[in-house]
């Protein structure tokens, strides 16, 4: 898989070895490896990159539930850079407009379009293809956590929990 190198404008997002995520570890072998970027707005994430042959269903069109992942994942990212939240994905609708090329290189945006209260929102995300063409496009109903209530619940480690708050407070430093 090659990741590309980020475009003008945008700011690379650090990820942490710590965990082994199927869409953005960096050590899981088996996994996308997504790397996300933002703009100075901190109002999207973006990821570039060639999705491998093996990730295909029928010839080199890539597989939709790999689609479906890549989409969950950018929305994921976005929630917690946009919104300072962690969140677990309620449902997920994607709809798949053109063909996903293995190979090529793709454009995956993730954000937020919407927060219905503090625990609730809607993501969205999209899918383009080398040329500019819109792949897929998907909304997520979510739930949204703070970081103090999923330290409480004792769902992940410290060192996680570490991690995922860089990302958290990340909006705060860009406007260092």
């Amino acid at each position: 898989m090659t990741q590309e190198k980020p475009r003008d404008g945008y700011i690379p997002l650090p990820n942490s070895d710590k965990h082994n995520c199927f869409g953005c570890s960096p050590k899981n072998d088996k996994g996308l490896k997504m790397k996300f970027y933002t703009n100075k707005d901190v109002d999207v994430v973006v990821s570039w990159f060639s999705v491998p042959p093996n990730y295909c269903g029928w010839g080199p069109i890539v597989h939709g539930g790999i689609i479906s992942t890549m989409l969950d994942e950018a929305m994921g990212w976005g929630a917690l850079v946009i919104l300072g939240k962690l969140v677990l994905s309620k449902s997920i609708s994607v709809e798949f407009l053109s063909p996903v090329i293995a190979g090529k290189e793709i454009r995956v945006e993730g954000g937020v379009r919407e927060v219905i209260g503090e625990r609730k929102g809607v993501l969205q995300g999209f899918i383009y293809s080398d040329n500019d063409v819109l792949c897929a496009r998907a909304t997520s109903d979510v739930s949204l956590f703070t970081m103090d209530y999923i330290r409480k619940m004792g769902a992940l480690d410290e060192a996680m929990l570490g991690d995922l708050e860089t990302l958290v407070n990340f909006r705060e430093r860009v406007g260092e």
